[in-house]
């Protein structure tokens, strides 16, 4: 159902987009981040439709219209936001500034859902998406959004660069995408404004903010928490309201969306890792020149080491600056009873082993 709902919705973005992007390069809604100059005189062809092709060819500039849910314009202001910029800098001094890319956050372009739709279109050559957003394209990549699945951010790194994206893409490929790189997303943890969270009765009866992904919802029920899908666009005010009272996000969730000035506990429980997919346009991608494929893979696998190096660091950042500067009550990794939490989970695991186990017999050769 929720797909069919994401495919009408698709057909009537895809023609508001088409009407977008006809408009020119220079987008005049695009962020700092953005290349675009808005010069009508400047040479140049979007990648947003099938004329990208000839200007590949040509030498002349190709524009590529990215845009992510997440919120920034600098370094240090969200993990995805950090992975396109370098993204940006490293393919267009590669290719010599033939290739431009414009970043579009805070869902200039539309929120996960509509994005994905795109580009799966060919409205749009890529975006930047929680992994989880592809889940009505390709099931398989929930079986990521389980918890304590990972042992560290590290062990989320060697899964998310193995073998395992293919048999992803090999999926997702029949909806015309496919990932062409990721970017942490980060630990998710818990704040609330009713009490400290140090095991998983502390859980019981409390309103929690989740994201649309069954394997949170399940993990929270099994703890005693009420789930509650609220818009990322909406958390704040749904704090403000008292509709929910807590919130499960990233690090750079809390701080970005300043969640720490209305919430009174912080608990450092990790209970799920994330990443961002870079989904793209497959038949765009395949009108591509063989050296410009071969590039563009490249900047992206520099991009790639150069984010998992910094996002750790970024993530620990996020997470006390949210805590400090909101006087947050932390409740550390050790303070917390892991072990209790995953006890409970075992039911959980054990629904969904015919569906997932074997994705996750590769997750724990990993680690």
């Amino acid at each position: 159902m929720r797909k069919l709902k994401m495919v009408m919705r698709g057909i009537a973005l895809c023609t508001a987009m088409f009407v977008l992007t006809a408009c020119g390069s220079g987008a005049s809604g695009a962020a700092s981040t953005s290349s675009g100059s808005g010069d009508d005189s400047a040479k140049e062809e979007t990648a947003d439709t099938a004329s990208s092709d000839s200007a590949a060819t040509s030498g002349d500039t190709v524009v590529w219209k990215i845009g992510t849910a997440a919120g920034g314009t600098e370094y240090g202001q969200h993990p995805y936001i950090d992975g396109l910029m370098k993204f940006k800098e490293i393919v267009e001094e590669k290719s010599g500034g033939r290739y431009q890319i414009e970043i579009y956050p805070s869902s200039q372009l539309g929120n996960q859902d509509e994005t994905t739709e795109a580009v799966s279109q060919g409205v749009y050559p890529g975006t930047v998406v929680t992994s989880w957003a592809l889940g009505p394209y390709c099931d398989g990549i929930l079986a990521l959004e389980f918890p304590y699945l990972f042992d560290d951010i590290e062990h989320h790194f060697r899964v998310m660069n193995s073998d395992l994206i293919d048999t992803f893409n090999e999926e997702l490929e029949k909806s015309n995408m496919f990932i062409f790189g990721s970017f942490l997303h980060g630990n998710l943890n818990i704040t609330n404004s009713v009490r400290a969270i140090k095991g998983p009765e502390d859980y019981a009866g409390l309103k929690i903010r989740v994201q649309d992904v069954p394997p949170e919802i399940e993990a929270l029920a099994l703890l005693g928490a009420n789930s509650t899908i609220i818009a990322w666009s909406e958390t704040l005010t749904g704090l403000q309201q008292k509709t929910v009272d807590g919130v499960i996000t990233s690090n750079a969730g809390f701080y970005t969306g300043n969640i720490g000035s209305i919430q009174d506990h912080f608990t450092d429980n990790n209970m799920f890792i994330e990443s961002g997919a870079f989904v793209m346009c497959k038949s765009y991608w395949d009108s591509l020149p063989a050296e410009d494929q071969e590039m563009l893979t490249e900047c992206m696998k520099e991009t790639m080491e150069w984010s998992q190096q910094s996002a750790a660091e970024l993530d620990a950042t996020d997470l006390t600056k949210t805590v400090e500067e909101g006087q947050l009550e932390l409740v550390k990794e050790d303070e917390f009873d892991r072990a209790a939490c995953e006890e409970l989970f075992a039911p959980l695991y054990e629904k969904y082993e015919a569906q997932y186990g074997e994705i996750w017999d590769k997750v724990e050769a990993l680690k």
